[in-house]
């Protein structure tokens, strides 16, 4: 079995921003990260722009450059050591507020002993599309697009809509809340578990081995590019994998932005942080 890539982009929500995206395309194993937007007092890593932009980087970078034979677990709890030891050497981790730590979701997608394995944390997923028609999703957190867009729909209402800089304006209230969240991930108390500086989240990997014909076509998405099927539901997952297949990722991302940059550019129809997200993917197939 090998992973054929087809096609990939990543591209920043907002023109001039960071793109806090990145993506691993190796040999038998791809994944997408996604770091989240900082929402600390200063960055440690001031000359990326960005702590989750260097964080994204960082681990694909290192996913890499893993052995082989390590499991998903394995590897997130090597990649989180090593950035921790980086961010260690920039600041005092304990003193760092536990919603300033770098972090971000992944999905990755590896041919593991003649079967694939679909692995990750946080919010990115797979959609996997045999040639019988059957339709396999992975999301280490499927629920995690409806409270996302419940708790966006309430800071949108209180904040008044999105700021100047096209997200929810993050001070006051909005800040506090959001502050609050973030600091509950990748602890023994929270339900959110993603790859940063936290080794034991090596534990809470999400994997899912899968029997994959040839031919099946593998699609890895970032939330952002997710949003497409599962928050504006402007297609199916089956129908987003034929249209990546047959017209390409980056019609789809048209797709995207226009839903979010003309459509409903005030947040409207759909509540979310901002008006458009970092998106990433890759498509393969299984030959």
């Amino acid at each position: 079995m090998q992973l054929r890539l087809l096609d990939h982009l990543s591209d920043p929500g907002t023109a001039g921003k960071r793109n806090e995206d990145n993506l691993c395309l190796e040999e038998g194993l791809l994944a997408v990260f996604d770091g989240a937007t900082g929402i600390g007092d200063q960055l440690v890593f001031p000359e990326h722009g960005s702590d989750a932009a260097w964080l994204a980087e960082f681990a694909a970078h290192r996913l890499a450059g893993c052995e082989s034979d390590l499991s998903a677990g394995d590897m997130v709890r090597e990649i989180a050591s090593a950035a921790r030891k980086e961010v260690a050497d920039r600041t005092d981790i304990e003193a760092l507020p536990r919603y300033a730590w770098p972090t971000c979701g992944f999905e990755m997608a590896r041919v593991r002993q003649g079967r694939l394995e679909l692995s990750g944390l946080g919010d990115c997923c797979a959609y996997l599309l045999a040639p019988s028609g059957e339709l396999t999703i992975h999301c280490p957190i499927p629920s995690a697009r409806e409270v996302e867009m419940a708790v966006a729909r309430a800071l949108l209402d209180r904040s008044g809509g999105f700021g100047p800089q096209g997200g929810i304006v993050r001070e006051g209230e909005a800040l506090e809340v959001l502050r609050r969240g973030r600091s509950q991930h990748n602890t023994p108390g929270g339900k959110v578990w993603t790859l940063g500086l936290a080794p034991q989240a090596g534990e809470h990997v999400s994997s899912l081995d899968v029997d994959a014909p040839e031919g099946s076509l593998l699609l890895l998405m970032s939330d952002g590019f997710a949003a497409l099927t599962e928050m504006y539901l402007h297609h199916t997952a089956v129908e987003m994998v034929a249209a990546a297949a047959d017209i390409g990722l980056a019609p789809l991302l048209r797709e995207l932005r226009r839903i979010e940059q003309v459509d409903d550019p005030f947040a409207e129809r759909f509540a979310r942080f901002k008006r458009s997200d970092d998106a990433t993917a890759i498509l393969a197939v299984v030959a």
